[in-house]
């Protein structure tokens, strides 16, 4: 009996297509249950992501500090709850969004209005890093001052690709501060008319020949005393002034050779009680235009700091050097010099050195923050760094201006 071909293929083809189908299914089937648990895995890590997100800005909102985030083109991308106050503030009419613009925004002495190119956002999106950088936002009984500080967002390469400005209120402190300025303004101008009294008797009394010996030595103690609290009185009230308002300056075409030499003259009775050897290096004539008065105390303040820190056997040089647009003038000394940690507090109010501390030595901490303003008043700058051979060097360095020209020394 014969068989077809055809006969006998159809149920092998029917086992495997049954085969071909079952196993495609299980693919199907295993491709739709991978699919699900990659889904299932996905939805997690969203759900997480979310959760993430707002536990973030909870605890952004939660948080006592303006936080601002830039893009690289200086659009606001990120901002808290603290920092929208403070817009609320700023911008009463709005904000479109973008670093730079003007508001109600005022310098740290509150009257002034900021320009564009001085707005901490504008300065943070053209990659400046800073802070303290002290503003008032708003007006009237609302108005708060902050203390703002900026940092740059860079890529691998180095390459900026945003800001974050951070906004912290420090109304309390500046309104204490200006109390404080107020206080120490009346307390000095109530000192000071007995004081000048008191040091203008005692002048009258040594100029007396038919005096004791031992009383002359102890009017000379009396007067020294006096005119060091003078001078304490003096430093309180400049510290007080400059605070309110810049330190200002009246300037004049001056002999500054001359006034450096003047004052290394009137630092040597104290050099010689210290057993400090004092050389002043400032011959012939150096034009300058500056305030003659002002820069005496600048030169007296470094000479009193340099004797005041220089043990006996030492050595504080005062040297000018004239160049053609800028004049240094330079008190080097012998003494232990300032720690490197401690030479950017140096010119904070009412700092003083550990070492001083130590020692004991007289003063508040006023001269070198005095000195900086009265150079900053003339557009100069000081620089402190270690002495050759040790010790302390104080560089002042002030524009001729004016148009003065010195013969030089």
């Amino acid at each position: 009996m014969s068989v077809r071909p055809r006969a006998l293929l159809a149920p092998l083809v029917a086992v495997a297509s049954g085969l071909v189908l079952g196993a495609g299914a299980r693919r199907i089937g295993a491709e739709r249950d991978e699919a699900e648990r990659r889904g299932r895995e996905l939805a997690a890590a969203l759900d997480t992501i979310e959760h993430q997100r707002r536990t973030a800005e909870a605890i952004l909102d939660t948080v006592d500090v303006g936080l601002l985030l830039l893009d690289e083109q200086g659009r606001y991308v990120g901002r808290n709850k603290r920092h929208e106050d403070f817009m609320a503030l700023a911008f009463p009419d709005g904000h479109d969004g973008t670093a730079g613009q003007l508001g109600q925004v005022r310098h740290a002495d509150a009257v002034t209005v900021m320009a564009r190119d001085e707005m901490p956002t504008h300065r943070a999106r053209l990659g400046e890093e800073f802070d303290d950088i002290r503003i008032w936002v708003g007006q009237g009984a609302e108005r708060r001052a902050l203390s703002v500080s900026a940092r740059s967002i860079r890529d691998e390469s180095g390459r900026q690709t945003g800001s974050a400005l951070a906004y912290k209120d420090v109304t309390d402190f500046m309104e204490a501060m200006e109390v404080k300025d107020a206080f120490v303004a009346s307390v000095s101008h109530e000192l000071r008319t007995p004081l000048t009294s008191i040091a203008g008797y005692l002048d009258v009394l040594l100029e007396r020949a038919d005096l004791p010996a031992q009383a002359v030595r102890h009017l000379e103690i009396a007067e020294r005393n006096a005119h060091r609290l003078e001078r304490l009185v003096a430093d309180l009230l400049s510290t007080a002034v400059a605070d309110a308002s810049p330190t200002a300056v009246q300037r004049a075409t001056v002999d500054l050779a001359a006034l450096v030499r003047e004052q290394v003259e009137a630092a040597r009775p104290v050099a010689a009680a210290r057993q400090v050897e004092l050389v002043g290096c400032a011959a012939g004539e150096v034009a300058a235009y500056v305030d003659s008065q002002r820069v005496r105390q600048v030169v007296d303040n470094l000479l009193s700091n340099a004797l005041k820190h220089t043990p006996a056997g030492g050595q504080v040089r005062v040297e000018l050097v004239p160049g053609d647009d800028e004049l240094e003038v330079c008190v080097s000394d012998t003494g232990p010099g300032i720690a490197p940690a401690e030479r950017d507090q140096v010119f904070g109010r009412f700092f003083r050195t550990r070492a001083a501390r130590d020692q004991v030595l007289p003063g508040v901490g006023l001269g070198l923050a005095i000195t900086r303003d009265i150079v900053a008043a003339h557009d100069g700058r000081i620089e402190l760094d270690d002495a050759p051979g040790g010790g302390l060097r104080a560089r002042v360095l002030l524009p001729r201006g004016g148009g003065a020209v010195g013969s030089g020394a």
